[in-house]
């Protein structure tokens, strides 16, 4: 056991010898030193902090430590590197005080620094290095007491510069000396200068101890700078309370201004100064006499205390005059203050634990504060009541910094009272008058130590709102009397009130409830009531036209609950409409998941007028009644039934919520008149009744209509229909139909169309301009129609089938058939591809014994119709109009059979030109009305551009016309002689109507007739000469069968039979 002790204080002992030469190493190791030194600055400030001279720490009793060329950095907008330099430092430490919680310095000695205080315009400080107080390390522990003992400064400079500076102070500082003297005394010695101005202070302060055991103090006090004195001297009999005082201070100098100016104040006066302070001792009270005139600013002030702290008996009167009061707020952080001359004045008694305000106020050059009452000093200001009254000849410079002042507000007046019971709660009693506006609050507001929690009874009166708020910078409010008069109270981070009466006017509402204050929405609610006389004077007064005139009322209410909202519309009126809706949303994040119920009554469309406008609406009464329920992922339309007049529309479905809402709702609609949308329609409408059910499904993007039925009157269409939404528009469609009556549809009285002004004359029908690309039309369709049976005026048709496709930079229609009424077919396809270097044209048509429906009229029989067969093959290429022409090339046969034409078709089917030539081939069409034609046959083989027709055959019941002739459509020349001959039976004086010889010359653009009765001056044309001197045109004018010989001849050439 013995040896184990001996080994173990062994152990002790190597170890202590050990720790010991670490700390002996690390005390007289400065590199360490100045490392550790320089970390601990970095945390704490984020500064950097070098010691470029020696460092060392000598132990013992009394601690020194003494470093030399020591630099901190800058603050990185600062101009210099460092803001601190000091060139040598020595501070002695009395170890043993630290053990006693406190800290006494026993020396420290600053020689040859530099300090850089300076602020930015940005409000920074390089000064301002510590961490903000919130982000300090809390303590528990009391505060370590620091004592100076001496202090000596030697060659230092220190320079203040800012914003707020007109020039940068620089104080330099020859020798700083604050040491002990012999009874307890301290004393202060500077030498130096600030600026070009000498600076000396010399004064002493005893006993020392005073200042923290109580008792007498003594001091005295001399300052010099330049011509700048400050002189204080005299005691304090008892500094715990600061009783029996006995001190002269004087404060003066030539210029008041250039003080100010030199600590960075703002100028609140100028000239000479001299500022006299007095406090001495009246009996048992002390007296103050205060004589200040620092410059143009003036106060005078006298007053007696049974002390200074904490007076309990004794009055004070002052009085201060100045220039400036704008100027001499900013030198107390007052801002916003007028710049105005100013008077103010204080007359205060101390009674006990009150401080009896008799009179205080300011007065400038147009306003005047007056304040009176009593300040209790007990807990919470309990008892303390303040009346207050203002009044302003002209407020708008105290407003101007706080809002934009559209216009002048002028004179305000102000009257109240602020008072705090003896239970803490404090309360306000004021009322404000301003133009013609007023305003009061009465009530309490809660109490200072637990927060304001406001609970007032206010109110506004104005007669003409837009005076007024024009004058704070609120435009278009309505110009009528208003008046607000209610209970405000904040309930738990709410602001609530119990009844808020709003009047406008004749109009007026009444609104009840709860809003939560510091963000969100949790908590709301509201009821609301409205009384609107005149609910179109009311839009008016807000600018808003084409209200009702009719009275509204309105009561309901809205509550949040949870992340939803709840509302409720008990009565709704505004004339003939009706309002009713009860309905929640279970979250405002999804507006879409709603329940709701509710019963619409509209007077009429014409309602929305305002949005809509120059739209004809249907008259009649609307109404809409529904429910939507919502069901986790979607909202369930039930009953929804929407009325105008006799018309109704179903709908019932889902509306899923997903993140793009989807539809999948049945649409079921029923219009027993259709025509009564014609006015909307721009256009007769028949008047049948119109039926249509489908279900759509999709969203914005993609919407489909699925077994879609649509019924007017006995027409039918059935099918699909999808359309997509996108920078391009797909639209696909399958439809089928029993019939179509489209009889029913075409309008039968047109009025006459305006004659257009004629512009210059084109030289070409077909011109160079490109032909409009597919792709930029934007849309994609792709449709397959078929319809049983098609009713056309005098006609009807059958297994009609249309397939059109759109997409991809080409266009096809392909099949297109259906067949006539007498039996006949017809059927084609057209294809344009512009996918190619160049778009191509594919163009079949093929018709066979269908009915010749070009030369009917209403009415007509169609039995007495000819039939017509025909064969037509075009193919083209380019990307102009004139390129697809030059390039043009096919054939083209029809044959028509005998039947009756109606001669006042001619102007309608064609354009002016057609119609006077085939009036001046056939006198007789203007005085009867049908023609007979026995047949008709025209050819045309097409090639390059070269369009021949041979022959053109019409064999009427008077005449025949036969011709032949060639289009250029490169040059768009016509060249095309007609020969025409009567048949048998006419009289003379009908023969001197026909004209045997008739030339068309000229362009597509300009065509021209020309008359010649003996055809000699045709005769010069080449197709003239061949058309005379054709046997087969005289074989065709004398043949009982011409189109028959024509269709043999046109048989054998298109089959290369000689």
């Amino acid at each position: 056991m013995r040896r184990l002790l001996i080994l173990f204080f062994a152990s002790l002992l190597i170890l202590l010898v050990v720790v010991t030469g670490l700390v002996f190493w690390a005390i007289n190791h400065d590199t360490f030193l100045k490392d550790q030194l320089a970390g601990i600055v970095q945390e704490r400030t984020g500064r950097e902090l070098t010691v470029d001279g020696p460092l060392e720490i000598r132990l013992g009793r009394q601690t020194t430590i003494e470093a030399s060329q020591i630099a901190l950095e800058n603050a990185p907008w600062g101009e210099n590197e460092a803001m601190l330099r000091v060139g040598h430092v020595q501070l002695a430490i009395d170890v043993p005080s630290l053990f006693e919680n406190r800290a006494q310095l026993d020396s420290l000695v600053v020689q040859d620094c530099r300090i850089e205080m300076r602020s930015n315009e940005q409000g920074e400080s390089n000064w301002d290095i510590l961490p903000p107080a919130d982000e300090q390390v809390a303590s528990d522990q009391p505060g370590r007491a620091v004592s100076l003992l001496d202090l000596a400064v030697t060659r230092c400079e220190l320079t203040i510069d800012g914003p707020r500076f007109e020039q940068e102070v620089n104080l330099g500082i020859a020798l700083a000396r604050l040491k002990p003297a012999p009874g307890d005394r301290l004393e202060g010695l500077i030498k130096g200068r600030v600026n070009e101005d000498e600076l000396e202070f010399d004064g002493w302060l005893s006993p020392l101890g005073a200042l923290t055991e109580g008792g007498k103090l003594e001091h005295q006090v001399n300052l010099t700078l330049g011509s700048v004195t400050l002189e204080s001297s005299g005691s304090v009999a008892d500094t715990t309370t600061w009783s029996g005082p006995d001190i002269s201070t004087r404060f003066s100098g030539p210029e008041i201004s250039k003080v100010l100016a030199r600590l960075g104040l703002p100028a609140f006066s100028e000239g000479a100064f001299d500022f006299r302070a007095k406090l001495s001792n009246e009996g048992d009270l002390s007296r103050l006499d205060v004589d200040g005139g620092l410059g143009k600013l003036y106060i005078d002030a006298v007053g007696s205390f049974d002390r200074l702290k904490a007076p309990s008996r004794g009055h004070l009167r002052a009085n201060a005059t100045g220039p400036d009061l704008a100027a001499l707020g900013g030198a107390f952080g007052v801002p916003n203050l007028v710049a105005s001359s100013f008077e103010a004045r204080l007359a205060l008694r101390f009674d006990g634990p009150s401080l009896v305000v008799e009179q205080a106020g300011v007065s400038t050059d147009n306003d005047r504060l007056d304040l009176s009452g009593m300040i209790s000093m007990e807990q919470e200001w309990a008892g303390s009541s303040l009346d207050i009254e203002l009044r302003s000849d002209r407020i708008d410079p105290w407003l101007a910094p706080h809002a934009e002042m559209a216009g002048p507000v002028g004179a305000v007046s102000l009257t109240g009272n602020v008072a705090v019971d003896a239970t803490g709660q404090l309360s306000i009693d004021a009322r404000g008058q301003t133009l013609d506006t007023e305003v009061s609050a009465k009530g309490s507001l809660g109490t200072l130590a637990g927060g304001l929690t406001p609970d007032l009874e206010i109110g506004l009166r104005t007669e003409h709102p837009p005076v007024a708020g024009a004058a704070f910078g609120v435009q278009k409010l309505p110009d009528a009397p208003l008046n607000v008069k209610g209970a405000l109270r904040l309930d738990e981070n709410r602001l609530v009130t119990d009844g808020m009466d709003i009047r406008l006017g004749p109009h007026s509402a009444r609104v009840s409830g709860a809003v939560p204050i510091g963000g969100g929405v949790e908590g709301s609610q509201a009821d609301v009531s409205l009384d609107i006389p005149d609910l179109a004077a009311l839009g008016q007064l807000f600018d808003i036209r084409d209200l009702p005139a009719a009275p509204l009322r309105l009561d309901g209410e809205v509550a949040t609950e949870g992340k939803g909202l709840r509302f409720l519309v008990r009565r709704g009126e505004a004339g003939a409409l009706r309002l009713h809706l009860d309905g929640r949303i279970a979250d405002l994040d999804v507006p879409l998941g709603i329940d709701l119920e509710y019963d619409i009554g509209l007077p009429g469309l014409s309602v929305l007028d305002r949005w809509l406008p120059d739209l004809a609406w249907p008259d009649g009464e609307v109404t809409a009644r529904g429910r939507l329920e919502h069901q986790q992922d979607r909202v369930n339309i039930a009953e929804t039934i929407v009325t105008l007049a006799g018309d109704e529309a179903r709908l019932e479905g889902d509306v899923y919520l997903e993140d793009k809402p989807r539809l999948d709702v049945l649409l079921i609609t029923k219009l027993p008149d259709l025509a009564r949308w014609e006015e909307l329609a721009g256009r007769p409408l028949p008047g049948i009744p119109v039926d249509l059910t489908t279900r759509v499904a999709g969203n914005a993007e993609a919407l489909s209509f699925h077994q879609l039925d649509f019924r007017a009157g006995v027409s039918q269409l059935k099918g699909d229909i999808a359309v997509v939404q996108g920078e391009t528009l797909r639209i696909s469609a399958e439809l089928t139909s029993p019939r179509l009556d489209l009889d029913t549809w075409v309008i039968r009285e047109e009025a006459p169309a305006e004659a257009q002004p004629k512009g210059e004359p084109r030289r070409f029908l077909l011109d160079d301009t490109e032909i409009p690309s597919l792709g930029e039309l934007g849309v994609e369709i792709d449709l397959d129609l078929s319809v049983a049976h098609v009713n056309l005026p005098n006609t009807h048709y059958s297994d009609v089938s249309i397939a059109l496709l759109l997409q991809d930079g080409r266009l096809e229609i392909e099949p297109f058939g259906l067949k006539g009424s007498g039996g006949g077919r017809f059927d084609g396809m057209l294809r344009f591809d512009e996918r190619g270097d160049l778009p191509m044209l594919e163009l079949d048509l093929n018709a066979d014994n269908m009915p010749f429906l070009a030369g009917a009229r209403e009415g007509q029989d169609p039995a007495t119709l000819p039939h017509a067969n025909l064969v037509l093959s075009l193919r083209s290429a380019g990307q102009t109009h004139r390129e697809l022409a030059e390039s043009l090339g096919g054939r083209m046969r029809l044959n028509v059979g005998p039947g009756q034409l109606a001669s006042s078709n001619y102007s309608f089917l064609v354009n002016d030109f057609v119609a006077e030539l085939l009036n001046t081939l056939n006198p007789f069409a203007k005085s009867e009305e049908f023609t007979s034609l026995d047949c008709a046959v025209i050819a045309a083989d097409v090639a390059s551009g070269q369009v021949t027709l041979d022959p053109i055959i019409l064999h009427l019941e008077r005449l025949t016309v036969i011709s032949k002739g060639l289009i250029d459509l490169d040059s768009e020349q016509l060249d095309l002689t007609f020969k025409s001959k009567q048949r048998k039976g006419l009289g003379i004086s009908a023969s001197d109507l026909v004209k045997p010889f008739i030339k068309v010359g000229g362009t597509l653009a300009s065509p021209s007739i020309e008359l010649d009765p003996s055809g000699g001056g045709l005769a010069v044309a080449t197709l003239g000469l061949s058309i005379l001197a054709d046997s087969l045109v005289g074989r065709y004018l004398s043949s009982k069968d011409p189109c028959g010989d024509a269709l043999q001849r046109l048989e054998k050439r298109d089959s290369g039979t000689p």
